[in-house]
């Protein structure tokens, strides 16, 4: 069938063509205001959902950039923190240095004031802060890490955690930005344990567990002798007797002068003879030492005159009497301490008196600790001889040194850490800038092509109008003829 195209149909065709032109001039020109290519899902469905999972990949990389500059801010101001501290202890080091030499007593205090006035700058830098909380408290953030005041039995009371602060990225394993206070101001290098003392008890080669300092105390149980002589405890031996040991390492000597057992001399491990008679029931008998026994000797064996073994047991604390273990003179006996369940080992095999001793654990004093550890032997507040002071200040100084030693490590550790978010920091941004290049591809007007193609619309709608007018002007000519 032949199609008859009639000037109505051309009118109606060419209207069409007009309105379609000014809808296109009219998105156009929108585009060219707003600059966005895209108003509405129906502009471009494939589009849109493109630009959307763009825009989000961007959002994303903003949150990541936000985390690693809050990261970087906060490790940077613990990095200077630590700094600061770690000058302290080279002051420190000085002060012990100086203190080792120190005579007089009004020097001893000024140095003592002066690591007092040290110990404070560090609890304050140690519970420094900013506004997203504690610095060295773990990811315990909002709970001040350490105490004011600081104790020496223990490592000080730390009240973070001892997980590090990470900063967490999409896609990517976390990277540490702080560590906690425990690492930080710790830096334990346990060494050998050092006894002070002259109990006859020593240190064995076991593993301690304990920290900073203890103090040995002993208390005597019971005094027995080998048969044969007659002698026996007296009234006062359980409570007032001083001497401690396994059979043998403690000796009477007795002689009897009467014959008869009725009197005589003793002593108590070639110490001066004591006189004695068959009526005493709480004879004391000290050694060349000090050391003293309590006798009954109403039953000397007459005519007896010789050595005596003794065996004398007790038992040994090291948490300051709240817990106590028989002494069993063995080589290699395990003590705890009850308030924080750590131990030592120590050889008890000589054991000789109830007196106390001293113990230190070289090389687990904390920064706090090794700060009040020199201060209070500065002052000598244990009591110790001069040659034995030396020593301690000399084990002090070395603390000083590796407390030091390690916080410059843990500098260094931070300065890595700091270089590592700057360099994620610097490829996240990269990356975004990729994205956001795609994005604005996607949704971003190309004003130079736009132009264009509005001059191209309107140079086509003139045609279009001007064809209208001819196809109208013929028909009129025609129906006038």
């Amino acid at each position: 069938m032949d199609t008859r195209i009639t000037s109505s149909t051309q009118t109606e065709y060419s209207i069409s063509q007009i309105n379609r032109q000014t809808a296109q001039l009219q998105q156009l020109q929108k585009q060219l205001s707003t600059g966005l290519r895209m108003d509405k899902p129906s502009d471009d469905p494939a589009g849109i959902r493109r630009s959307i999972i763009q825009k989000d990949r961007v959002e994303r990389f903003d949150e990541h950039i936000t985390s690693l500059e809050q990261g970087s801010a906060r490790l940077s101001q613990a990095h200077t923190q630590l700094l600061d501290a770690q000058r302290l202890f080279v002051r420190a080091s000085e002060i012990a240095l100086s203190g080792k030499q120190a005579t007089d007593d009004t020097e001893v205090d000024v140095l003592a004031q002066e690591l007092d006035g040290l110990l404070g700058q560090l609890t304050n830098i140690a519970n420094s802060s900013d506004h997203n909380g504690f610095l060295f408290a773990g990811t315990r953030t909002d709970a001040r890490p350490y105490p004011d005041n600081v104790s020496t039995d223990t490592n000080s009371a730390y009240g973070g955690t001892s997980d590090s602060l990470n900063v967490h990225i999409t896609g990517q394993p976390a990277r540490q930005s702080l560590q906690p206070g425990l690492d930080v101001f710790s830096g334990e290098l346990r060494g050998e344990t050092v006894l002070i003392g002259s109990n006859g008890i020593k240190v064995t080669a076991g593993q301690a567990s304990a920290a900073g300092f203890r103090e040995i105390e002993i208390r005597h149980d019971n005094t027995t002798y080998a048969a044969g002589s007659g002698v026996a405890a007296g009234t006062s031996s359980a409570a007032e007797d001083t001497i401690i040991g396994a059979t043998g390492v403690h000796k009477l000597f007795i002689n009897d002068t009467s014959g008869t057992g009725t009197s005589g001399t003793i002593s108590l491990n070639g110490g001066p003879p004591i006189d004695f008679t068959n009526t005493d029931t709480n004879l004391k008998v000290t050694d060349g030492s000090g050391q003293s026994v309590y006798l009954n000797t109403q039953s000397i064996t007459p005519g007896f005159s010789g050595s005596v073994d003794i065996t004398s047991n007790g038992a040994l604390s090291i948490d300051g009497g709240l817990t106590e273990q028989a002494i069993d003179f063995s080589g290699d006996q395990l003590f705890t301490d009850s308030r924080d369940g750590t131990a030592v080992y120590l050889d008890t095999s000589e054991a000789r008196n109830t007196d106390g001793a001293k113990l230190e654990f070289a090389g687990t004093f904390d920064a706090f600790q090794s700060l009040v550890a020199l201060r209070d032997d500065l002052l000598n507040t244990r009591g110790l001889s001069v040659a034995e002071r030396n020593e301690a200040l000399g084990r002090r100084l070395d603390d000083i040194n590796r407390i030091s030693d390690h916080m410059l490590d843990e500098v260094g550790v931070q300065s890595v850490n700091l270089e590592s978010l700057e360099r994620i920091k610097n490829l996240t941004e990269d990356r975004k800038l990729a994205y956001e290049v795609t994005l604005a591809d996607l949704t971003a007007v190309d004003f130079a092509r736009a132009a264009v193609q509005l001059q191209e619309v309107l140079n086509l709608q003139q045609v279009t109008m001007t064809t209208i007018g001819r196809v109208s002007n013929s028909n009129l000519a025609d129906f006038l003829r």
